[in-house]
């Protein structure tokens, strides 16, 4: 008996999966060449380009027999890397929401810097920053940077006091003090990188959450920083209120951002 795996993602994933693709028009299965996949590729950044987030769809016939366990230190399991056929390549649309543009302004304005943290791949994420005015496309200083390729330059999170990424130091105050343990602290192992990286970053994408996470305590050991989320269906106008509520609580000098994931600045 035959079984279909089928699979859908990001579309650069997907098609690197791919060494077929189904001709929609015959319905017949052919060999993806050299020459096909630039094509391909070629395609999927003009969409991106016009804030289109591309997806990939495809399958492969299986056994049942195939090993369905192993995967890398990513968690992609070894099945899902080869020998797929490819249906296709979709370019989808979110409307950006109409309050956003002007949000993002009165925040610079007020002296609120802007950075967006989103899975979306890095050209699609600028697009999408320039259509909000996160990004000044005639600001040649500004940096786009993959979650990948800011945490193997940084170094990534690790304890202030052992200098590693795992060890036994508690988390809480009140483990500390049952193990009379001095309490974790975090910080970024390669501090002068970061400080290189972050006076400049706009948009980190295809991020995950401890890229997220390093980035905040990278500008938190740099801070004060109040840091924030635009929440569901929170109009602009709300949001920049609420931040300056905030600022106007800390004291004279802080840092301020907030953090735009791309789903939360577009219409569901």
């Amino acid at each position: 008996m035959c079984i279909r795996d089928s699979t859908k993602g990001a579309s650069e994933f997907i098609l690197e999966a791919c060494d077929k693709f189904l001709d929609w028009e015959t319905d017949q299965i052919y060999t993806i060449n050299d020459e096909l996949k630039e094509r391909v590729e070629k395609a999927i950044e003009q969409m991106a380009e016009n804030a289109l987030r591309t997806i990939g769809i495809a399958y492969k016939e299986v056994s049942g027999n195939e090993d369905f366990a192993t995967k890398d230190d990513k968690g992609v399991y070894d099945i899902e890397k080869s020998g797929f056929i490819l249906i296709g390549i979709f370019g989808i649309m979110d409307i950006l929401r109409k309050e956003v543009p002007g949000a993002v302004a009165q925040c610079k304005n007020a002296g609120i810097k802007v950075r967006m943290v989103t899975g979306d791949n890095k050209i699609t994420a600028k697009a999408i920053a320039i259509s909000c005015g996160i990004i000044d496309p005639n600001n040649k200083k500004s940096v786009v940077m993959e979650g990948s390729e800011f945490m193997e330059r940084v170094g990534g999170v690790v304890c202030k006091r052992c200098r590693t990424a795992i060890c036994e130091c508690p988390r809480d105050k009140e483990s500390a003090r049952l193990q009379g343990k001095p309490m974790r602290e975090d910080t970024i192992m390669k501090g002068e990188e970061f400080d290189a990286i972050y006076p400049n970053l706009d948009v980190l994408s295809r991020s995950r959450p401890e890229d997220k996470y390093a980035l905040v305590t990278g500008l938190i050991e740099r801070g004060p920083v109040s840091y924030t989320h635009l929440r569901a269906h929170e109009t602009g106008r709300n949001l920049v209120c609420r931040l300056l509520l905030e600022k106007k609580k800390k004291k004279h000098g802080s840092y301020f951002y907030i953090y735009l994931n791309s789903k939360s600045i577009i219409t569901n």
